[in-house]
């Protein structure tokens, strides 16, 4: 067995154990040059085997839905994220003024919202809410100004996020690629988290909205802690071990 094949399969032994090891580090590990660590990430990425990103590598099991497309993104999980936006709608009174997040589970809770007689504030960067709420006649709507990223049909930047410090919310309704009660809140791409974390500053209370997937998948990027969240609204998928697990460290958290 040839020396170059033991060490392409150490190396997604290592990025298995590891979920994510730079560029750097995994080339110091195994002693090679850049050239060579180039070409057996872009093998192995070929392969299926790891997920080659932007300086390193991640295991696949953090491959989630923010690395496929957005048609691929509101295929899945379907009727859990209704089952979450029906719970997270019940929360929302009239007056309230809420920020939504930039994510597919978003969706169908501003269609609900614009079927209800709520008369409500609603703040977003993501362009899909934009079209299902900007007609509502008891929605005063606010888009937020900025560069538009197609890979989130959303608003961001500097501009966007200038925006949002000028606004304070009563309610603000998250979205987030990984939880855990080690790590917290986490988001595989930096260039959201600090409209995230902008929202958390300037809202009230604080809703994550995530199916029952989110709990068993790992993002390497930190968006806040679990103390900073008012309520997790998850779908009944989620076990009982994790659920429990949460109530157990006094975390408010509800399967719908």
């Amino acid at each position: 067995m040839s020396n170059s094949y033991n060490r392409t399969q150490a190396i997604v032994n290592y990025v298995n154990a590891h979920h994510y090891a730079s560029f750097s580090e995994l080339r110091d590990e195994f002693g090679v040059s850049n050239a060579t660590m180039r070409r057996d990430l872009t093998m192995l990425d070929e392969k299926g085997l790891i997920k080659r990103v932007h300086g390193g590598a991640k295991a696949l099991s953090m491959v989630d839905e923010r690395d496929t497309s957005i048609k691929v993104r509101l295929a899945l999980n379907v009727k859990e994220k209704e089952a979450i936006s029906r719970y997270a709608l019940s929360i929302l009174k009239n007056g309230d003024s809420v920020i939504l997040d930039s994510s597919t589970t978003m969706l169908p809770l501003a269609r609900m919202i614009a079927e209800s007689d709520l008369r409500l504030t609603v703040i977003t960067n993501n362009l899909g809410i934009a079209e299902i709420l900007n007609d509502c006649d008891h929605i005063d709507f606010y888009m937020l100004g900025g560069i538009v990223k197609s890979t989130y049909k959303a608003t961001m930047g500097p501009f966007t996020e200038k925006m949002l410090r000028s606004i304070q919310a009563d309610k603000y309704f998250m979205g987030v690629d990984s939880i855990s009660l080690e790590n917290g809140l986490r988001n595989t791409h930096y260039d959201i988290i600090p409209l995230k974390q902008i929202s958390l500053e300037n809202s009230v209370r604080h809703y994550v909205l995530a199916d029952h997937t989110k709990f068993n998948s790992l993002s390497f990027l930190p968006v806040c802690s679990l103390s900073e969240i008012d309520e997790i609204i998850t779908d009944a998928g989620l076990s009982d071990d994790i659920y429990n697990a949460y109530l157990a460290r006094g975390i408010k958290i509800t399967r719908v």
